[in-house]
């Protein structure tokens, strides 16, 4: 049975509203598949990242690739994420890049930048990663 979630999610002077459909489910058609394996996440070539710079954000799994998967990009507050959301295959099938650009922000903000990429497969799985790129 689906269910509809919607929430708004705070930041400073940012807000975000989205929702999410949650599938309720029983025993009785079976047992519940189990979460993606873990994922990683790249934030360019993991050095030191300037004011401005764009570098990419990609997830990069730590078992097998082939299931489709979708991938959900998050921040906080400082710089900008070119697209939220990718997936692993086309709607014909085909692998697709799961990367995203993330562009740093302007001065460098003085708390530490967290980034996340939550990785959803299509039985409902879910598992994710949290990185902080070093910026100077």
């Amino acid at each position: 049975m689906p269910l509809l979630i919607g929430f708004t999610a705070r930041a400073d002077s940012q807000r975000l509203d989205g929702f999410l459909t949650l599938t309720l489910r029983s025993n009785a058609k079976g047992p519940a598949g189990a979460n993606p394996d873990p994922i990683d996440l790249m934030i360019g070539d993991g050095g030191t990242i300037s004011p401005r710079e764009v570098v990419r954000l990609e997830p990069v799994p730590v078992g097998p690739d082939d299931p489709p998967k979708v991938f959900s990009f998050f921040a906080t507050t400082a710089g900008s994420v070119s697209s939220l959301r990718s997936t692993n295959r086309t709607s014909t099938g085909q692998p697709a890049p799961v990367w995203v650009e993330w562009t740093a922000p302007d001065p460098a903000p003085v708390a530490p930048v967290r980034l996340w990429v939550v990785v959803r497969d299509e039985q409902g799985g879910t598992a994710w990663a949290e990185r902080s790129p070093q910026l100077q």
